[in-house]
């Protein structure tokens, strides 16, 4: 962890938040551990003397705090950082002086429950990680490639010591640590000295590995995330803040955003660093420093974006450095990031690009008819209304003026509305 990140501890825990912490109980199945929707997912690097954990919360059981569940620990850990949920309901944990990805299968005994997905090949220090639609890894490397950093693309269908490609490099990486994956693929990437005077920065590289700053004056920021409006949520340690940028307020011509709100300052907060939203737009971020008891440090906070209320998790216990947080989400049959309750089109094929309501352009605008009914008047009444639609995920940066040119000059070719 680069140092100049890292603030002053905070102060001591209340008495009546300390007394909480004596109620401390455990709501789990030492057989198995079921992952449900809402269950908190945190990596600890530093959990149970610098060992590393993976931690499960839920946050119906018990009292406060709430308690924290051991998913895994031990056998190949390190540092364990940040974790995303595959697909078949495993977990997918980054562990930086490890070298590796690791998959852990939360149904099984630990250790035996990790197995490597990648190993060494470009990894020096690998911290963020993202699940593409594709099902290959993204991995943010703060050190690889001769120390300048990059986005590594790791495949896992191949061998664990066989399987990375550099996915970007070079430009204005200096550090890069966390990144989040957008519908279009795009990612943007958290840069801890990327920026002016070495100040932090946020890095969009689209889907071919292309690079362009988005925004450089922040003196630090640590965790990265989407909310369900596309907006950007960000974790800023030093200046104990939770930020929010709206992307649409990028200028037109350089892309810089251009308008950023602080969500969250202070309080509970020593020194966010993960950050996600659950199903409801909850957000809930990791705090290497806050609500210390004892020998521990470290919470789980939830912000309410609405309110901008802080309201402690989980804290104490087992936590040393919790890092990386998700959410299980509510299931999502057709793998689209929309959860099946808030999805509008269900079905959407693999790897389509979808609005916040889970419908891509295609379910939007039917070639065999308007989505409401009926058939097409005509061929240029579907085309233009391809268009319209087209311009609506493009407003919402949902895909490039490119892709959007390539959707609709693919409407214009097609049969579709033709008598």
């Amino acid at each position: 962890m680069n140092t100049e990140l890292v603030p002053a501890r905070a102060a001591k825990l209340p008495n009546s938040l300390l007394a909480l912490t004596l109620s401390l109980s455990v709501c789990a199945n030492v057989a198995a551990i079921t992952l449900n929707p809402g269950d908190i997912i945190v990596a600890d690097e530093n959990a149970f003397g610098n060992v590393g954990a993976i931690f499960k919360v839920d946050p119906a059981c018990g009292p406060l705090p709430r308690p924290q569940e051991i998913i895994s620990s031990s056998g190949g850990f390190v540092d364990p950082e940040w974790v995303v949920l595959d697909a078949d309901g495993t977990l997918l944990v980054s562990d930086l002086n490890a070298r590796a990805i690791y998959r852990v299968n939360p149904a099984l005994p630990y250790p035996a429950n990790q197995t490597t997905v990648s190993s060494g090949q470009y990894f020096v220090q690998p911290r963020g990680i993202a699940l593409r639609s594709d099902g290959s890894i993204l991995v943010a490397d703060n050190n690889a490639v001769g120390g300048g950093g990059a986005i590594i693309r790791v495949d896992p269908s191949a061998s664990p010591f066989a399987n990375q490609t550099i996915f970007a490099q070079d430009g204005p990486f200096v550090d890069p640590a966390a990144l989040a994956l957008r519908a279009n693929g795009d990612v943007f990437v958290v840069d801890w000295h990327a920026g002016d005077a070495g100040k932090a920065a946020v890095i969009q590289v689209d889907s071919t590995g292309m690079q362009k700053t988005i925004r450089f004056e922040w003196d630090s920021l640590a965790g990265i995330a989407s909310d369900s409006a596309g907006r950007v949520l960000l974790t800023d340690p030093m200046g104990k803040k939770v930020l929010r940028v709206n992307p649409a307020s990028a200028d037109p011509v350089s892309g810089v955003w251009q308008e950023y709100e602080i969500l969250s300052e202070a309080g509970l907060l020593a020194q966010p660093w993960g950050i996600t939203t659950d199903d409801a737009g909850q957000i809930f971020i990791t705090d290497y420093d806050a609500l210390p008891v004892g020998g521990a440090k470290g919470a789980v906070i939830k912000i309410d974006p609405a309110t901008c209320t802080q309201a402690p998790i989980s804290w104490g216990g087992e936590f040393e450095s919790p890092a990386g947080i998700l959410i299980v989400p509510t299931p999502d049959s057709d793998g689209d990031g929309v959860p099946n309750g808030d999805d509008a089109c269900p079905g959407t094929p693999p790897g389509a690009i979808v609005d916040f309501d889970g419908c891509s352009i295609d379910q939007l605008v039917p070639c065999a008819g308007p989505a409401a009914g009926g058939v097409w008047k005509n061929h240029g009444k579907y085309v233009s209304s391809v268009a319209k639609a087209a311009q609506d995920f493009l407003n919402a940066g949902l895909i490039t003026e490119d892709q959007k040119d390539q959707i609709v000059g693919a409407a214009a070719e097609s049969k579709c509305g033709k008598k």
